[in-house]
């Protein structure tokens, strides 16, 4: 369900733009990329972001198992159809599908680091630094981190500058986010 109150207004998002940059624009400019890894059986996402082009493009996975859930049908599988979300075998998501995903995208495009959250993704991380020879940086999810990069999407999304390439999954994950903010003003997602 959608939040009662949500950080950012739904409607801002679907007034921002929708259509991708060419495929060219794309390999042509600098992204910067980022991964949030599922425990078990939640999305897991990787996005790039152009700052130049303020494109976003997300890919997410979910487990197979997951869509065989009659509450999940609906909505997920039709993102999956359409090639929103992408379905690893199994009852969780398969790491190694996602490795393989963000392996072939630094090869395509001019990623200049990838951001991750250690709790959960230390050891992929390690294997894309070490084997894969891709610029891995830490990026835990606090005040302190997530207040420019907060503040910068909201800005961007109040001025519909922010290009989201009418991901239907991405605007659904956006309608739930709700914010916190601390007593000098900075703000962060918020996931209670």
């Amino acid at each position: 369900t959608e939040n009662d109150v949500r950080w950012l207004p739904i409607h801002l998002w679907d007034e921002c733009p929708s259509e991708a940059p060419s495929e060219e624009e794309l390999q042509s400019n600098p992204c910067w990329g980022g991964v949030d890894l599922s425990s078990t059986v939640d999305l897991t996402a990787f996005a790039l972001y152009w700052p130049d082009l303020k494109y976003s493009k997300v890919i997410c996975w979910m487990p197979e198992a997951r869509l065989r859930e009659k509450r999940n049908q609906m909505i997920y599988g039709t993102w999956v159809s359409q090639g929103w979300i992408c379905k690893t075998a199994g009852e969780a998501v398969d790491y190694n599908w996602v490795r393989s995903a963000i392996v072939e995208a630094s090869e395509t495009y001019n990623i200049q680091d990838i951001g991750y959250d250690p709790w959960n993704a230390s050891h992929i991380a390690q294997l894309l630094q070490e084997e894969d020879g891709l610029p891995m940086v830490q990026f835990r999810q606090g005040m302190a981190s997530m207040n420019e990069p907060s503040k910068a999407l909201e800005r961007m999304i109040v001025e519909k500058s922010f290009n989201h390439g009418g991901n239907p999954a991405l605007r659904w994950m956006i309608s739930n986010v709700c914010a916190v903010t601390d007593p000098s003003g900075n703000i962060r997602p918020d996931k209670s």
